[in-house]
This record gives structure tokens, sequence and C-alpha cells, in this order.
């Protein structure tokens, strides 16, 4: 039997839309995009589970020479500090889940053009979030995030650096707080 607080079942639940650019190590800095469904575990805590999709390539004269892709889907805690009265909050945020990353160069053999992986994704990022209204909030963070545990493609590849992530949340059930409730 699993016991959850009874807090879950009148829990706030939230859906976001992120950007992200990183620096993905040996998959060279990548943009990309992704989303997430959440809910309030406890005061202060969220859980959710989030998708990122980052892609890039270079070019030489024109034609593309390498891609570099990272699909990543994990489960996040955040943590939210309330600073002041008012609806603006410190987060800190950390993920785990499988991501898949794939690196294309056409230089190489016809036979053996891409290498692709499933790996272990890591993620820890602090930043800001800022609720502007009972139903939407923006968030901006920063941090480092990982993927591991390669064995065969991309064993030995380190994939993984900084990255800064911007994003909007909706509270599509429950109010960020109640209107008369310190904003």
């Amino acid at each position: 039997m699993v016991l959850m607080p009874c807090q879950v079942f009148a829990a706030k639940v939230y859906i976001d839309g992120i950007g992200n650019y990183g620096s993905y190590g040996d998959a060279n800095k990548m943009i990309g995009y992704g989303g997430g469904v959440g809910f309030e575990l406890i005061p202060r805590i969220d859980l959710y589970t989030r998708f990122y999709h980052a892609a890039d390539s270079k070019t030489r004269n024109g034609e593309k020479i390498e891609e570099y892709q990272e699909d990543t889907w994990f489960v996040c805690a955040d943590y939210k500090h309330q600073l002041g009265l008012y609806p603006l909050y410190w987060t800190t945020s950390i993920g785990v889940g499988p991501s898949r990353v794939r690196i294309r160069n056409v230089d190489w053999l016809p036979d053996n053009d891409e290498k692709q992986e499933m790996g272990v994704f890591f993620g820890l990022w602090t930043g800001i979030k800022y609720n502007f209204s009972q139903s939407f909030g923006l968030f901006g963070l920063v941090g480092y995030q990982r993927t591991s545990g390669f064995k065969a493609d991309l064993s030995g590849s380190k994939i993984g650096g900084f990255q800064m992530v911007i994003g909007v949340t909706a509270t599509i059930v429950g109010n960020n707080s109640r209107i008369d409730q310190g904003y």
C-alpha cells in the first residue's frame, strides 16, 4: 500500500512549455524545446515529468556536415521558496531519467554514419519563478545536465554541461494561492 499525503488529492496540477539552450560536451551546443506535467506534492515541493528535445547541426560551405540530437524524458522534483510576500520564488530542481543521444557525421563511412545510444540523464537547476496571475507563471533556470552510462556507440563520450531553461507554466487545477493570501 502506498501512503500519499492527503494534500495530493487537493493539489495544484501544472503544465509547462519550455525552451532550453545548453552546452552538451561531445554533442556540441544545442537549442531545444519541451514540456511537462506536474503537481504539488506537498507545499513548496512540486513533482514533474518533463520532456526535452534539443538539436543542432554544423555546416561547412553551406552543407550540413554534423547533426546532434538529444531526447530526454525525466522525473523532476522542484523545491520553491517564496521571496517575501510577492509571487516570486527561488526554485531548485533535480531530475533523472532516460535520454537518447544521436550524433551523425556525414564524413563518416556510409555504413557507420550515425552514433546513437540510450543513457541516463541527470540534471540540477536553480532559478526564479514568477506567478503573474492565479493560473500563469514564468520561470528561468540555469544549471548542469549530464547524460552518461553509454555502453556501445557513445562509450567514453562526455555528453553534458551548462544549461539555461526558460518556460511558462499554467495551473490547470487549483490556484497558485488565494487572491487574499500574500499578494
